[in-house]
């Protein structure tokens, strides 16, 4: 499994010059996956969890157990308008899932990536993930430079 690496992924950010923008997402299903996670007017925009992995766990956890339902029993003061027959979504869920992106943390196939855009539109990715690693030192040596430049 290959999660996405918040640590170093606000280490580039932050040491980073010229920077417009920067998105993680899976480089081989980006379309679906990418999402913004810093720019220059905003700062960051997404939460990059230190311990995003034991948040991942504790969810993973409760949910397997049945200890986080995805609806409860709506607030009594409640407008019914507001609620989906008298349910609403579980706002515990919030405390895991704005932690993930995409409501993942990784991927057992994709390679988690981050995305730079500079300030004269140039952009470069560059592998940003823990976990597992190609036996091959080739040929990940090979993918790292191909995706670097990647445009």
């Amino acid at each position: 499994m290959r999660n996405y690496n918040f640590i170093l992924a606000k280490q580039i950010i932050n040491s980073t010059e010229n920077l417009v923008s920067a998105s993680l997402g899976m480089h081989e299903d980006w379309s679906w996956t990418a999402q913004d996670v810093w720019n220059k007017e905003d700062g960051y925009t997404h939460p990059l969890s230190d311990n995003v992995k034991e948040i991942y766990d504790e969810y993973q956890e409760k949910c397997k157990n049945d200890e986080l339902p995805i609806f409860i029993q709506a607030p009594k003061d409640m407008l019914p308008e507001d609620t989906i027959d008298g349910q609403i979504c579980n706002p515990d869920l919030d405390k895991y899932r704005n932690n993930f992106l995409g409501d993942i943390i990784g991927s057992k196939w994709a390679t988690p990536v981050i995305k730079l855009t500079f300030e004269d539109d140039s952009t470069k990715t560059f592998y940003c993930f823990t976990g597992d690693t190609k036996s091959d030192a080739l040929e990940t040596i090979e993918q790292e430079m191909i995706w670097t430049d990647v445009k």
